[in-house]
Order: C-alpha cells, then sequence, then structure tokens
C-alpha cells in the first residue's frame, strides 16, 4: 500500500504541527499509512527529518535550507511509488520545495498561501511563484477562496481538491512542569482576561489591541487584563507605549503546545484584529477551546462569523475600543451546538478523503 508523505519546512517554527498531526490522523482514519516529514520529531520517531532552516544566524539557515532539500530529493528517489505532499506558505523557498519534490510520480502542493503576504504586492515574486506552479506542480490542495483566485491568476492548470482548513487538534491536559510560571500565573480572577497569541507582527494588528486598550477610560480598562503571548516577529511590540495604569502580561517568546493549551484554558476572550489574513490557526484555536473571538471586520473574519455567528463579535478596527468597554457580555450566547456541530466540515472532509484516496490510484 502506498505510504502518504508530508513534507512541512515550517513545522515547530510557526505552529503548523497542529494542521499536519490534524491532516495526517484524517489519513490514517481510512487506514492510509502517513507520516508528517518536518522539523520536529514525528509520533514514533526519534528525531525530526528536517532541520530547522529559520534558527541560527544566516549561514546556519543556508546550510539547513540546503540539507532540507537534498534530503527530500533523496527521499523521494527511494520511495518513488509513494505520494509526496508538500505544504507551502508562498514564500521564495518553496519554489526550492516543488522542484526537490518534482520527480516524484504522486506529488500533491497543500496551498496554505499561494502567495505571502508580505510579497503579495511583489510583481517579480508573483511571477515566480506563478512560473512554478506551472511547471512544477500538478496538483494542489486549496483552503481558501483567496487562494483559488491567486491560482487563477496564475493560470494554474492542474487538479485543484478543495477542502476547508482542517480542525486542529490540541491536547487539552497540561503538562505542569513544561509550563513556566508567568504562563500559569497569568489569569486574574475577577477580571475580563483578553488573550492575544501568536506572532506580533503589525499584520495581526497587536499595535490596535494596545492601542484600544490606551484608549478605554481607567475605569473600564482596570476591568481587563491584556495578556499578549508570543514572538515579537518585526519588532512591532518594542516599538509600542503601553499606558501603566492597564493590566498587561507580556510573555515575549516561543511558547511550547503546554503552555499554549494553558493559556486558552485561562482566558475569557481571544483578540485577533488582524489587519489582513486568508486563514488563521489562532481562530481555530479558540474554536477548539470555545473561547469567543474578538475579530476585524475583514473578508476572512467577516465569512467565518457568516457561517458560524455565535463564536464571537466582528468590529470595525477603529471601534476595538468600544467592543473592549462592552466586556463582559452575555457568555450563554456564545458556541451555539448547531454552530458547533456544522465547525467541523466532517462531511466536507469526507467528501475530500475521497477525492484523495481515488487521486492516489489514479
Amino acid at each position: 500500500m502506498k505510504t502518504v508523505y508530508l513534507y512541512d519546512y515550517l513545522g515547530i517554527h510557526s505552529g503548523c504541527h497542529y494542521y499536519n498531526n490534524a491532516f495526517r490522523d484524517r489519513i490514517l482514519e481510512r487506514g492510509i499509512p502517513a507520516l508528517v516529514l518536518s522539523n520536529y520529531a514525528a509520533q514514533g520517531e526519534a528525531a525530526p527529518f528536517l532541520l530547522n532552516q529559520y534558527r541560527g544566524n544566516k549561514i546556519q539557515k543556508v546550510l539547513s535550507l540546503l540539507k532540507n532539500l537534498c534530503r527530500i530529493r533523496r527521499f523521494v528517489r527511494l520511495h518513488p511509488t509513494d505520494v509526496h505532499v508538500i505544504l507551502s506558505y508562498g514564500n521564495w523557498v518553496d519554489i526550492l520545495f516543488f522542484r526537490a519534490v518534482s520527480r516524484a510520480t504522486l506529488k500533491m502542493v497543500d496551498v496554505h498561501e499561494a502567495v505571502a503576504m508580505s510579497l503579495d504586492g511583489n510583481r517579480y515574486a508573483r511571477a515566480c511563484l506563478s512560473w512554478a506552479y506551472r511547471h512544477y506542480v500538478d496538483t494542489v490542495i486549496v483552503h481558501s477562496p483567496r487562494t483559488k483566485e491567486i491560482l487563477d491568476s496564475y493560470g494554474f492548470p492542474g487538479t485543484r481538491l478543495q477542502v476547508p482548513h482542517f480542525r486542529y487538534s490540541f491536547p487539552k491536559m497540561v503538562a505542569e512542569e513544561n509550563v513556566a510560571g508567568e504562563v500559569s500565573a497569568v489569569r486574574v480572577d475577577g477580571l475580563v482576561n483578553i488573550l492575544f497569541f501568536g506572532n506580533l507582527s503589525k499584520s495581526k494588528g497587536v499595535d490596535i489591541l494596545v492601542e484600544a486598550v490606551n484608549a478605554l477610560p481607567p475605569e473600564q480598562a482596570k476591568k481587563l487584563n491584556i495578556i499578549i503571548a508570543g514572538r515579537d516577529q518585526d519588532g512591532t511590540i518594542s516599538r509600542l507605549v503601553l499606558a501603566q495604569d492597564r493590566n498587561w502580561h507580556l510573555i515575549i517568546r516561543r511558547l511550547n503546545d503546554d503552555e499554549m493549551t494553558s493559556l486558552f484554558s485561562s482566558c475569557d476572550y481571544v483578540a485577533l484584529p488582524y489587519r489582513i489574513t486568508s486563514q488563521s490557526g489562532i481562530l481555530e484555536m479558540a474554536a477548539y477551546f470555545r473561547k469567543p473571538v474578538l475579530l476585524s471586520d475583514i473578508p476572512y473574519f467577516r465569512g467565518f462569523l457568516a457561517e458560524f455567528p455565535s463564536f464571537g463579535r466582528l468590529t470595525d478596527i477603529s471601534d476595538f475600543a468600544r467592543t473592549l468597554a462592552g466586556l463582559p457580555d452575555d457568555q450563554d450566547t456564545y458556541y451555539a451546538a448547531a454552530d458547533c456541530d456544522r465547525f467541523d466540515f466532517r462531511s466536507e472532509v469526507d467528501s475530500f478523503l475521497d477525492a484523495f484516496a481515488a487521486w492516489m490510484e489514479r
């Protein structure tokens, strides 16, 4: 029987391992062998297949990238009849990874981004990615309308399998020894605990949240406990001024899985004041932990709440302070049973797996 290999060069670096594991588990449920090959040790494996090409100085990063490409090329040669699926994020290195699996007979690209947000306005980058999709890729997995539109603009002629983003599977039990004191003590009972989690970048709107909290009158602000946790990738958080008479908890580093679970379990709301996105793992996490979300009024979030209206609140970026001032609201109105039942997209996932299995046997 063919084995499905899922290659992911981001993996643990960006929390994508939750998606990888969910995808793998859905394939395994069909009785099809599947294995994740990424920069973290897969279940039952002693060591990662890929190096973390985002760790170290520039020379170390380049060497790790080259080693990863060589490992994948060799692995494809050793497993010529198996299925090779590579995750893409719209970065320049996607082109190199497409080429690394290009000699496989059964190859597929799972498109998370057809062009990264940071490259969206770069015509040269779009032209290069367009060329790569048309020359190296014959089948893709599509999760969002934005990806479909970009692939259309590329003139991509190949097969497309459509499926909503797989619902992540997270552990809800916490190994306390893996949770730092600054994380376990972050909740303040009697206050409204609001979590901003993930990459603390301008595109994710961490500055919007900080400015909204700063703008609140002191009597309203003192009711809130603002938890900001994640990596400051572009220096945004370091440039912000946080009002001193507010309740802030900042954890500026990468957090492990147990710490993530602890934070989501401890908060009352999750804030996502994003400026732009085509999908969000943080939104998936919030829904998994049944935490109401405070979303900026952008197309992706608008569509999400149109589908699952009880999962949170939509607000204009300029009105975020007013939304915060209205908290807490009636928690019983969130996560209606009917919305939760539809959230798993079980029928859509089953249809995708049917198509995926048929594609494997073509």
